[in-house]
């Protein structure tokens, strides 16, 4: 097969069942038990996405037909799924090390496919991040985020550098 082949037929499909699956753990992680309310919550989620489609780059567009594209994963499944990640960890009793490991590791992974992952996630986890310290007024929630978030914001720091001609690779 030709990879460009496989990039516009097959993984569209991979890529779909992943975003609708980090709808579903949003799903799980809202309603806990209750698969009638999971059912209508992922019921009307199905019908944004499929119905939304009327601008140019909604998130419609981006999860239905141009799925294979660097942002549009980006977009649809791992920033998505790095704010699921952030609400069930920080929400537990205790934020472990591990747990803001697995979030820094989130960030690489978004920062991977483009540089604007690096940004958006960032600011996304630091937000969440700050709401959460407000909420449970626990400063240690802010220092493991802000651990979690280093990785990604040296690899902005250096494309900044770069890109201003101050550090030549």
């Amino acid at each position: 097969f030709h990879p460009l082949l496989l990039c516009k037929t097959f993984l569209p499909i991979f890529y779909l069942i992943l975003g609708y699956g980090v709808f579903w753990l949003y799903a799980e992680f809202f309603f806990k038990d209750d698969i009638e309310k999971k059912s209508i919550f992922f019921f009307v989620i199905t019908l944004l996405v499929e119905f939304g489609n009327v601008v140019n780059h909604s998130f419609s567009r981006r999860m239905l037909l141009w799925n294979w594209n660097n942002k549009s994963v980006l977009y649809t499944i791992l920033i998505p799924f790095l704010i699921y990640l952030a609400m069930k960890y920080m929400q537990e009793e205790k934020f472990t090390w591990l747990e803001a490991g697995i979030l820094g590791t989130v960030l690489m992974a978004n920062g991977s496919l483009t540089l604007m992952g690096v940004v958006f996630s960032s600011i996304a986890l630091g937000c969440m991040g700050l709401v959460m310290v407000i909420q449970k007024r626990e400063i240690r929630i802010l220092l493991k985020t802000i651990v979690a978030m280093a990785p990604t914001t040296f690899i902005r720091a250096l494309a900044i550098l770069i890109s201003k001609g101050i550090l030549h690779v």
